[in-house]
């Protein structure tokens, strides 16, 4: 195991500084610290062990590379528990992932893929002939809706509908509470007599 005094040099600032920095603009503070500190930097936010940030391709390529016994990536990306659950395929290391990526591999073999090409087709193609074209738009949001409406069109197999159209509403407030920086922090994930942004996500999630 790495001692805190073997990591790689980065922003000395105390946890809660950088976790606010972190927070409120990741990516202009993240491109900061490797400007000064290189490709291979160490963050620290509250209540949570410290995070090495890559950006060396060598280093990057060397870490996805490594055997699965010498690293345990499920285990290091803990953190996602409350957000993904703590069965998904991300948090799962060695023979409990592999017996969980053949379940889930039938459903993207190339023949399935192919399958549903008119299906993405048709779905971008409503989706785009929506747009505005007299005006500026913000495309991130509307090609993350895109992006759900195809996962679940295709990998759910939901015809338009009421089911649809429920599942649809709850993964977008799910996928808004738990992709902001702060859902990730241990302090974050506590739940107070049911009270939180913990508590919140879970009201919110779709029992399968």
């Amino acid at each position: 195991m790495i001692g805190r005094s073997q990591l790689p040099p980065g922003p000395r600032a105390p946890a809660a500084v950088q976790t606010l920095a972190w927070w409120t603009r990741s990516i202009p503070f993240m491109e900061r610290c490797r400007a000064r500190y290189g490709r291979r930097w160490t963050l620290r936010l509250l209540g949570s062990p410290p995070f090495v940030m890559l950006s060396d391709p060598e280093q990057l390529h060397e870490l996805f590379t490594a055997s699965p016994q010498a690293l345990h990536p499920g285990e290091g990306a803990a953190i996602l528990g409350p957000i993904v659950g703590e069965r998904s395929v991300l948090l799962l290391d060695e023979d409990a992932h592999l017996e969980q990526r053949r379940l889930m591999l039938p459903a993207f073999t190339g023949e399935r893929m192919a399958g549903l090409a008119d299906l993405v087709a048709d779905v971008a193609d409503r989706e785009v002939a929506s747009w505005p074209r007299d005006r500026a738009i913000a495309l991130h949001p509307r090609l993350q809706a895109l992006t759900l409406e195809i996962i679940l069109r295709a990998v759910f197999g939901l015809a338009p509908g009421s089911r649809l159209d429920s599942l649809r509403a709850g993964l977008t407030e799910v996928l808004d509470l738990g992709t902001g920086p702060a859902s990730l922090l241990p302090p974050f994930q506590l739940q107070i007599a049911g009270h939180g942004p913990a508590a919140r996500l879970r009201r919110s999630a779709i029992s399968p």
